[in-house]
């Protein structure tokens, strides 16, 4: 229909050019007979008229009209030579982190409105050498967090990577935490075994108003559109494509929503709603509101 349109409207503008030249020889020739294309002139004329005045397509990439437009805020580059940076973390002393999703470096910037530093080695989580045919991993350093009430740096990434075995264990994520009071902190293990896959990971992190750390994993591609990696409904990881969390710093997760594709973002709101952004199969990402009085997704667009 779109393609339909479009040649439309190109031949009726056709027209209105031949119209207006053949109009412009009959007036210098007025025994001059020119045809139809004085009458495709008129109508490409009153085409442009209503283009002038129609209301535009609605796309879904549109600005919704209801919603305000606030001004414009003004941007500084901080850092400008970093590598894929795949999250940020404020810490509680005002000090920003942020990580390189392929080499697992963490970074830190002293903060400060007029003057944030230069970033300076944090730490390193340890990612596993990553193989494969594949050409476009999403596998790596993913979530930071930033414990309110503890010096913990929390982190999400792939632990383990085998292609070759047939064992789910051998494509795991983890999550890790360091301590934000010391130089060059140990990284230790807080949770393992998380599901992992070569795309959809998941991996981000947020600290709720209740305290617990949430995190969202992705389904591996196990429910994609492209099904490579869709197991038999029997042998399906059940915490694929959830989002889950960690409550009193235990390491067992307890299930928050499922059915999910691959959330990249987690946002509460000031009276405790928690928000999650959709990645899209093909366009139109999502913005999801989570119900936590129901493990299973119940979904407001």
């Amino acid at each position: 229909l779109a393609r339909g349109r479009a040649g439309l409207h190109d031949l009726v503008l056709i027209g209105a050019v031949l119209g207006s030249s053949a109009l412009a020889q009959r007036a210098r020739s007025p025994g001059l007979r020119v045809g139809i294309t004085p009458a495709l002139g008129v109508l490409g004329a009153l085409h442009l008229v209503w283009l002038a005045l129609a209301s535009p397509s609605p796309s879904p990439y549109a600005h919704p009209p209801a919603l305000r437009v606030r001004d414009a805020a003004m941007l500084d580059v901080v850092v400008g030579d970093a590598a894929f940076v795949s999250s940020l973390a404020c810490l509680p002393d005002g000090r920003v982190v942020f990580g390189e999703l392929a080499s697992g470096r963490l970074w830190q910037l002293d903060g400060g409105r007029s003057d944030p530093g230069v970033p300076r080695v944090f730490g390193r989580v340890p990612l596993p050498r990553l193989g494969g045919s594949r050409p476009s991993y999403e596998l790596g350093l993913w979530g930071l967090a930033a414990a309110p009430d503890e010096p913990f740096l929390y982190a999400m990434g792939v632990h383990r990577w085998d292609e070759s075995a047939s064992d789910p264990a051998a494509r795991t994520s983890r999550i890790v935490r360091l301590r934000t009071d010391v130089d060059d902190p140990a990284v230790e293990p807080f949770a393992d075994g998380l599901p992992a896959g070569p795309v959809h990971a998941g991996g981000v992190l947020r600290f709720g108003p209740d305290g617990a750390l949430y995190a969202s994993i992705g389904d591996g591609l196990r429910f994609g559109a492209r099904g490579d990696l869709r197991p038999p409904e029997s042998d399906r990881e059940p915490l694929a494509g959830t989002v889950v969390r960690f409550v009193d710093g235990a390491s067992t997760p307890e299930l928050v929503a499922s059915g999910l594709r691959n959330v990249y973002g987690l946002a509460f709101a000031p009276g405790g709603a928690l928000y999650a952004t959709e990645n899209g199969a093909d366009c139109c990402d999502a913005l999801l509101a989570i119900r936590r009085e129901n493990p299973r997704l119940h979904v407001d667009l």
